[in-house]
Parts: C-alpha cells; sequence; structure tokens
C-alpha cells in the first residue's frame, strides 16, 4: 500500500489564526523588522502591547535626552505645579542655529550661497572658528576668506552670526554664476 504524500499548502487560510495573525502584523509594519525575529513577543503580548512598550521606550528615551540638553545648558526645564516648562537658553539658540544650517537643503535653480568676510587681525581665533564651522557646513574656500556652497543656508547662517554679534565682518550672498 502506498502512502499519498500530502502536499504542503503554499498559502494561508483565509480566516485563520495564522491569517489573522499576519494580517496584524504586517498592519504594524514599523514593528515587523524589530519583532519580526522574536514571534514570541507578539504572541505573549499582542501587538498593541509591543506599540505600548515600544512608545514607553520613546518617552524613556526623550527624557535622557532632554536632560542631557539640560546638563549641556541648551535648554532650561522648570517644573511649576505639575507641569513642566522648557525654555530656549543663549547658548541652545546658537546651537539650534548651528544646526540649521548644517541641515540646509540644495538650491535647486542654480543659485550658491557665497560667504565673504573679512575678520580683523586680532580675531584670529573667531576667523579660524568661521573658517572650521564653514568646512564642517559643505562650504568649499575659493580663497582663505571666500566660501561657496550649493546649500541655501545664507539666512542661517546670518541668523547665527547675529547672535553671536560677528555679522559687522561678513557678508552672505545668493549667487548665480553667469
Amino acid at each position: 500500500m502506498q502512502q499519498k504524500k500530502k502536499r504542503q499548502q503554499k498559502s494561508v487560510n483565509e480566516g485563520s489564526r495564522a491569517a489573522n495573525l499576519f494580517k496584524h502584523v504586517v498592519d504594524g509594519l514599523d514593528l515587523f523588522f524589530t519583532v519580526g525575529y522574536r514571534p514570541q513577543k507578539v504572541l505573549l503580548y499582542g501587538m498593541d502591547g509591543i506599540h505600548r512598550m515600544r512608545k514607553a521606550e520613546e518617552r524613556k528615551l526623550q527624557r535622557e535626552a532632554m536632560r542631557r540638553l539640560e546638563k549641556r545648558k541648551l535648554l532650561k526645564i522648570e517644573k511649576r505645579a505639575d507641569q513642566y516648562f522648557v525654555s530656549l537658553t543663549e547658548k541652545g539658540a546658537k546651537e539650534y542655529l548651528r544646526l540649521k544650517v548644517l541641515d540646509s537643503d540644495l538650491y535647486e535653480d542654480g543659485h550658491e550661497c557665497l560667504v565673504v568676510f573679512d575678520i580683523p587681525e586680532t580675531q584670529r581665533k573667531l576667523r579660524k572658528a568661521l573658517r572650521d564651522f564653514l568646512s564642517e557646513a559643505g562650504f568649499i574656500p575659493i580663497q582663505r576668506s571666500v566660501w561657496i556652497s550649493q546649500f541655501n543656508a545664507g539666512e542661517a547662517i546670518g541668523e547665527l552670526l547675529n547672535k553671536k554679534g560677528q555679522k559687522r565682518w561678513v557678508r552672505i550672498y545668493e549667487v548665480r554664476e553667469l
């Protein structure tokens, strides 16, 4: 007597537990790659439980980041009654503008940002700091005191230099090569 070999089913039966679980996991696709290798967590806590745990972990990481920003004196956090109030420090404002420059988008219309400066010899450290910053922000030196970039960072650099009180020696232009 010859035994019939059962063919493995290639698809999941509609309405089965496996099908329902699969749809639920795929609906929360952002979690798929983090919990996909540990399906027992999904079975143990369910997708809603996994979502709650991820949100709690994210809130914890945000609180830790806020504490680090406060420790670096970029933010000031005060607790009044049972509410927290956050304010930006002067140092925080400068750091925000610096990050804004570094996060600038590319010009799409062939324009470029040109920074020209003439900082006095007595301000050597400032001149070096500005060159280092422009280099970090993706600017390319044409001359020692003329820098150009394809990033739309002119306004943010102007705001940053105004905050630091150093705008008087620097000119920023939006240019297009002819």
